[in-house]
């Protein structure tokens, strides 16, 4: 995953750049994994990167999708003065094989956008154990002293995936899913 940060307020000035290295392993340690649908959250004291994490098979580089299979989520929490600073070496604190409330494996984390000072990073996800589902995932990770990551669950009303989308003269347009693109806390609330 690249990464880059101005070194001033200035954009069209030096930049730092970094290059988070995640290639990964299975929950059984059996093969590599590499990552998918990257997140990117902010808040006053880190940066947040998570990714979905797919084992990388011979029948995924030989075929299309078919071997290719979501091994994990992780989440990555990265000091945002170091960032700043430029530091090559950072300190990077990450939670693989990341878990729901009840258990199950997250998937499509997406880290919020913090503006003000809550306390803690929140990220969230549509929970893919059944379609339709009434669950929402939300996780915290404190912002200080070591990050520790929790986790609950939040009913919500029904959701399930969209309908492909028609077309003139053509085939559909997959929709796809409802993986949660964009996430905001602000003021106090989680949008």
């Amino acid at each position: 995953v690249l990464l880059a940060v101005s070194a001033t307020s200035d954009p069209t000035g030096v930049w730092h750049k970094f290059a988070i290295n995640s290639e990964g392993r299975n929950a059984n340690n059996t093969e590599n994994t590499y990552p998918d649908f990257p997140g990117l959250g902010l808040s006053q004291s880190a940066v947040y990167i998570t990714t979905n994490q797919f084992a990388l098979t011979k029948g995924c580089l030989t075929t299309d999708t078919e071997g290719c299979y979501f091994s994990d989520a992780w989440i990555r929490a990265i000091n945002l003065p170091e960032l700043l600073a430029g530091n090559p070496a950072l300190n990077i604190t990450t939670f693989k094989h990341v878990t729901t409330a009840l258990g199950g494996l997250a998937f499509a984390l997406q880290p919020a956008l913090t503006y003000g000072s809550p306390g803690a990073e929140f990220l969230v996800a549509a929970d893919y154990s059944s379609d339709p589902n009434t669950k929402l995932n939300l996780f915290a990770i404190n912002t200080s002293g070591t990050p520790t990551l929790t986790s609950k669950d939040l009913t919500v009303p029904s959701f399930g995936l969209p309908p492909d989308a028609p077309q003139p003269n053509g085939s559909p347009i997959y929709t796809n899913d409802f993986r949660i693109l964009n996430a905001v806390w602000e003021g106090g609330y989680l949008w």
